[in-house]
């Protein structure tokens, strides 16, 4: 097995607010587990494997507003990686559905450094997000007996000491193969690992949709109901989160462009808009002729996702033959006009 470093990007400062042999929770199958914090901006924080593996278990349906006591523990999410010499890595307490923002699902191979979920407060954590990591021998459920743990990147004998800080040193595995190298370099591209259950890379790519332009984000409708969005060249592609008690469905994934080329005014394509326009640094601005041209074209001749630049909110100023042009570049076609007829659109393809 290779080295084991601290289970957060490189350069995070973190806390152990709970170590080794500790009479609050880390005795018995917990005796040498940790407890990582950051502080009060923890939760959400992402973290990485700290050792490379495959995943064994996922558990990732409970939310936090019901993080509470020792009777809660049953509700923490967790992220069981496997080892080659027989070990497991336990992460307990992750938000709802993180496992799967990073694409990983039982069987997936994991390198050391890649990120893996996000930190929470699911289960019995009293409400406080940390990450609870232990070595334990692999079973049949995720609550196995710890085993003695050093980390490569933690000074003196590697073991963390309670009420310490540490700075993780965890850098990526390093591929072990020339076409490995070449697809994780491709997919960081997107901000996102080439992971197998990359299902909105795989929707995408199955529709011709180009590069993705954006990592995998969040976004709350207004009616409460959370999604996984991600904005490619030529489309942007969404997935409702599930609930509580069920699982995401992956195969349910959808585009913005139908969605609002049916319906311009509708409430959540028009947040996905939004959404896509800031993903390149552009606030978008319906009174803008060119703004709303290019949501015209979405049924028709759409133009892509917009690619941002410019001086100011993505606009480009040229001044050609001593006259003044205005213009957008989106992944599809470039927009210019002549101020001040804002509402004279042209397209590059057609000059």
């Amino acid at each position: 097995m290779d080295i084991t470093m601290l289970p957060f990007v490189k350069g995070t400062e973190v806390a152990i607010t709970q170590g080794n042999n500790s009479p609050y929770s880390h005795y018995g199958k917990a005796t040498y587990a940790f407890d990582f914090s950051l502080g009060t901006q923890d939760e959400g924080t992402q973290l990485v494997a700290a050792a490379s593996g495959t995943v064994a278990m996922v558990k990732e349906d409970s939310f936090d507003s019901e993080c509470g006591g020792e009777a809660y523990a049953a509700k923490g999410n967790y992220l069981v990686i496997r080892h080659d010499d027989g070990f497991c890595d336990l992460y307990l307490h992750l938000v709802h559905s993180s496992a799967s923002e990073f694409g990983l699902s039982v069987g997936a191979p994991v390198r050391r450094g890649q990120p893996i979920a996000r930190l929470g407060k699911t289960g019995y954590t009293n409400c406080r997000a940390h990450l609870h990591f232990q070595r334990q021998y692999c079973g049949p459920t995720y609550w196995q007996q710890s085993v003695p743990l050093a980390f490569a990147d933690v000074p003196g004998d590697g073991v963390p000491k309670e009420g310490q800080h540490y700075v993780s040193g965890n850098e990526p595995d390093q591929p072990a193969s020339l076409k490995e190298a070449l697809q994780t370099a491709a997919a960081a591209q997107a901000g996102n690992l080439l992971l197998p259950a990359g299902a909105l890379l795989a929707t995408a790519q199955q529709h011709n949709l180009g590069t993705p332009l954006s990592p995998l984000s969040r976004l709350t409708a207004t009616d409460g109901r959370q999604y996984f969005c991600q904005v490619f060249e030529l489309d942007t592609l969404y997935v409702h989160i599930a609930v509580a008690g069920s699982s995401t469905d992956w195969d349910d994934i959808r585009r913005m462009g139908p969605l609002l080329a049916q319906n311009p005014n509708d409430d959540w394509g028009l947040a996905l808009w939004r959404f896509t326009f800031a993903n390149a640094g552009v606030e978008y601005r319906p009174a803008w002729a060119s703004h709303q041209y290019a949501l015209g074209q979405l049924s028709t001749r759409p133009l892509g996702a917009p690619l941002g630049g410019g001086t100011s909110n993505g606009i480009h100023i040229l001044n050609i033959g001593g006259r003044r042009y205005e213009a957008e570049v989106y992944a599809r076609e470039t927009l210019y006009w002549a101020p001040p007829n804002w509402g004279d659109i042209q397209r590059l393809s057609e000059l």
